[in-house]
């Protein structure tokens, strides 16, 4: 048998299937009325634990984030989250998604490959405002950024909830 969540169930407070996102990347967020408990949604989960915001500060609660330097989990995440309509990529906003990188890189190179690998327009990226000579992975650090609160409670509770009822451990 399939388990599936009632995205309901992760009882966020004023939480609907439609909301508007007001802020400076303001858009309408819906949400699947269930969440297929699959493989690819438990590596999400243990992604997004691993790489995500775990900030509950006051600004660091209003965003969605994941920050990584490989491209393919990057891809996996923006993929999975496409698949399972937590996030659809062309929802992603413009200037969402910020290029970290050294002064060795290539700004037109890096931005080219970023785009082609994750198939997204040139409008969805910018750069650090200065090079950081500590980031000298090949192909800079990708991070996104989504001012989106819900999205943002609705992967914390996700977590939570497989934490909770997945993960056993012993006394």
């Amino acid at each position: 048998m399939e388990d599936f969540l009632l995205v309901r169930d992760l009882k966020i407070e004023k939480f609907n299937e439609k909301i508007l996102v007001k802020g400076k990347n303001a858009s309408m967020v819906e949400f699947p009325r269930y969440i297929h408990l699959s493989p690819d949604i438990f590596w999400l989960v243990g992604f997004l634990d691993g790489e995500g915001s775990k900030s509950k500060g006051k600004s660091g609660y209003l965003r969605f984030t994941i920050t990584n330097s490989d491209p393919e989990l990057i891809k996996m995440a923006l993929n999975v989250l496409d698949k399972h309509n937590l996030l659809s990529k062309n929802k992603i906003p413009d200037k969402g998604i910020k290029i970290g990188r050294s002064s060795q890189h290539d700004d037109k190179k890096l931005l080219n490959f970023w785009m082609i690998y994750l198939n997204l327009s040139k409008s969805k990226f910018y750069f650090s405002p200065k090079p950081d000579k500590l980031k000298k992975a090949k192909n800079g650090v990708c991070h996104i950024y989504i001012i989106n609160m819900i999205l943002r409670r609705v992967i914390d509770r996700l977590i939570e909830h497989l934490k909770d009822s997945y993960i056993k451990v012993p006394n």
